[in-house]
């Protein structure tokens, strides 16, 4: 609604309003999504410590999101980096490992081929697109690299958008399906 309005709250730029409103969208939709799918059927399936670590990573994926917001809102108020750097890279680590769930104990189970290969070309994806993000808070942090807001776009949104977001939720929904035919 801010960007809409074309609202600059706290001083944010217009890309960077739009931006945030695209990827919370993002965050709660799709990743969420495949996190809880994912976690239905390792509770099913995998006791002890593979529940375990995943209940704590579903933590961290409800928490971390809204540590980046508060990141960077302190980075734009402050200029300091610290908590939105931290944040994003918690968050990134996160995400890969969800991701390496689903590869390890989602995807030799699923039935439909089809299925199988987007929850695995989502998953893959995700791992690459998240390395970038890092790689992107580490850099801004430490002043070592820079990738640009373009690049951001071009290989974390793009990527994130349609090979994780749009096969892996394609991918799942398959999958529920294998046994309703």
């Amino acid at each position: 609604m801010l960007d809409r309005l074309g609202l600059q709250p706290l001083g944010f730029s217009q890309t960077t309003v739009l931006l945030t409103a695209v990827h919370f969208h993002f965050i709660t939709l799709a990743a969420l999504m495949m996190t809880g799918l994912t976690g239905q059927i390792i509770q099913q399936r995998q006791r002890g410590s593979p529940w375990k670590l995943y209940r704590m990573l579903t933590g961290c994926m409800l928490v971390a999101p809204l540590l980046v917001a508060t990141g960077i809102t302190v980075t734009q108020v402050t200029g300091r980096r610290e908590l939105e750097s931290t944040a994003a890279t918690l968050f990134a680590l996160c995400l890969i490992l969800i991701a390496l769930f689903t590869l390890r104990f989602i995807v030799p189970s699923t039935v439909p081929l089809l299925a199988r290969g987007l929850l695995l070309v989502s998953s893959a994806s995700v791992v690459f697109t998240m390395v970038f993000a890092g790689a992107y808070a580490l850099g801004a942090a430490t002043k070592l690299w820079t990738i640009t807001i373009s690049q951001m776009i071009l290989v974390h949104g793009w990527v994130n958008a349609l090979v994780f977001g749009m096969c892996g939720l394609l991918g799942w929904w398959l999958r529920g399906t294998q046994g309703k035919r």
